[in-house]
């Protein structure tokens, strides 16, 4: 059949050798303006809804995966689930704007089923639209639930995004919808995100207040991974406002976590974080045995983002105990991975760090370049703070040209979000 109707020019394979085939573009033009019985065009919807969302769901509980709970068996694991993610995100983001559409009710669970995928593939522009789209579909019922989780998935895109400010006042409303309808587990991750963005936007002291509050309602109902996160980013507040010592005691109780609930990745994530609160408190040597173990747990998972922070931080850390050689292979190796993903924030971190590395290397001109190239992308996407580090940076390297004092960096760095 499909045969026949290829021949007829009537669909194509696209990509050719996939084995998926889609409607000829005016023949799909064609068919949008035909008039359509009402009750069989909404029954169809329903089918392909109802079809997508149990396949989302069951690619999205394999992506998100704890040990000892059990998974549905459409998938063999998580590779598989992201090649039929990757194959069909274009009908699956269609598939979440018709359920605002035809379904306003269960729009935000459709939009939620493609969250993890879609931040692990950093598709967060299409991220953001389908949780606006949800948002914008609940809001016309009165379903306080769903416009909570609305909301919390839109802020957590937009914080992806790095547009911190709409991220605060969406999340904030979430918090507050939850704390209304007595739901501790749900206010808690709010709140835990809503700390993270406030660390973003550099008000440490309320980012403090926010996540040891996520923490206490996570423990008071024995989410212990859901405090073990809310506890990593509570860390990275402590050392950005020059507190690594509390920093590195919060995060080890972190690491506990994870061991006890057998977490890999979240063991992989805080160990580089915890690399870089060594770092600050001095403790150079640890800081280096820290993110090396962080990089052999993350060898073992698919998550490239997380792996090239660590890159970056480890060779940050290289750097200290003056082994820039090896900062330089790291922080290269850490380039490529970013790039791959496209990943412009922590381009512009490796950068800055890489021109650190080679300032000590003596590099004084490939050093410059580095540091302008991140001065330029830190600029481009308005990231005020960072580009006055990486300026900063640059300018001293021009000076030691005429000084040739020992050269240091500005700056700190968190893993998913390095900085020189």
């Amino acid at each position: 059949m499909l045969a026949a109707l290829a021949r007829a020019c009537l669909i194509t394979e696209h990509p050719v050798g996939s084995g998926r085939w889609r409607l000829h573009d005016l023949i799909r033009l064609y068919a949008s303006e035909l008039p359509q019985e009402q009750d069989r065009g909404e029954a169809a919807g329903r089918l392909m809804i109802g079809h997508y969302y149990r396949i989302c769901e069951a690619a999205d509980d394999h992506l998100r995966a704890v040990p000892g709970k059990p998974l549905p068996d459409h998938f063999t694991g998580p590779t598989e689930a992201l090649a039929w993610l990757d194959a069909e995100r274009a009908n699956l983001i269609a598939m979440v704007h018709l359920t605002a559409e035809t379904a306003p009710a269960v729009a935000p669970y459709t939009s939620a089923s493609l969250g993890t995928y879609l931040h692990r593939r950093r598709h967060f522009h299409d991220a953001v639209a389908v949780n606006a789209s949800a948002l914008a579909a609940i809001r016309k019922l009165d379903d306080r639930h769903g416009e909570a989780f609305a909301l919390r998935n839109l802020g957590e895109s937009l914080q992806h995004l790095r547009r911190f400010e709409e991220a605060f006042t969406n999340l904030t409303q979430a918090a507050a919808i939850y704390h209304e309808l007595n739901e501790p587990r749900a206010e808690g991750v709010a709140l835990g995100t809503l700390g993270d963005t406030l660390v973003d936007l550099r008000r440490f002291d309320e980012a403090i207040t926010t996540l040891k509050q996520a923490a206490a309602l996570f423990r008071s109902i024995g989410e212990r991974l859901d405090e073990g996160i809310a506890l990593g980013t509570l860390a990275t507040a402590l050392v950005e406002m020059g507190r690594p010592d509390e920093g590195i005691s919060t995060l080890t109780q972190v690491i506990g976590i994870c061991r006890e609930r057998n977490d890999r990745h979240g063991e992989a994530v805080t160990l580089s974080n915890l690399g870089i609160a060594l770092r600050e408190a001095g403790r150079f040597d640890d800081a280096v045995v820290a993110h090396r173990r962080s990089l052999v747990l993350l060898r073992d998972l698919d998550d490239p983002q997380n792996r090239g922070a660590a890159l970056n931080m480890y060779g940050a850390a290289l750097q200290h105990v003056d082994r820039p050689d090896e900062a330089i292979t790291a922080h290269h190796e850490a380039l490529a991975v970013l790039t791959e993903i496209e990943d412009h924030h922590g381009i512009r971190g490796a950068l800055s760090n890489l021109g650190g590395a080679l300032a000590r290397m003596g590099s004084l001109d490939q050093a410059s370049a580095a540091f302008a190239a991140a001065v330029a992308i830190f600029r481009e996407l308005g990231d005020e703070y960072s580009e006055g580090l990486a300026q900063r940076n640059l300018e001293q390297v021009q000076q030691e040209r005429a000084t040739k004092r020992r050269w240091w960096p500005f700056g700190r760095g968190r893993a998913g979000q390095a900085e020189a």
